[in-house]
């Protein structure tokens, strides 16, 4: 691994077509464990956690597993899981794919509003629809 590896790790979040979380985990230590993995220091990371389970309209089911979550409130966790640490840039890969519509225009603005820095997405054609992006 090169020297740079953690200073760029902690610049970007990724978040990829499939959520990528531990089903049988609560919501919560989900996003504890991704903050932890980033070093997010705990006092800071236990705040980052509320903020955005609140703020995807998961606070409330917070001690939940994930494995019974609906597709959309995984996508939610997984927007979540690319946000925690607080990244200068974030690359989403189909970011709105399982959010139902009227969810995709909020998402999107909440996600340019957070203190990301700059924010990316890649998109794939859409048979008959064109492109998907943000």
């Amino acid at each position: 691994m090169g020297k740079e590896d953690k200073q760029i790790r902690r610049s970007i979040g990724i978040l990829t077509e499939s959520p990528g979380l531990y089903d049988r985990l609560s919501a919560e230590r989900n996003l504890t464990i991704f903050a932890d993995l980033y070093e997010v220091p705990p006092e800071t990371r236990d705040k980052q956690v509320k903020r955005y389970l609140e703020m995807m309209g998961l606070w409330e089911r917070r001690s939940e597993m994930v494995a019974g979550f609906s597709k959309g409130m995984k996508q939610k966790m997984a927007i979540v899981r690319a946000l925690i640490h607080e990244p200068k840039v974030v690359f989403l890969d189909e970011p709105t794919h399982r959010l139902i519509p009227r969810r995709r225009v909020w998402c999107a603005s909440s996600s340019r509003s957070s203190r990301a820095r700059d924010i990316r997405s890649s998109s794939a054609p859409q048979p008959g629809r064109g492109r998907s992006s943000l």
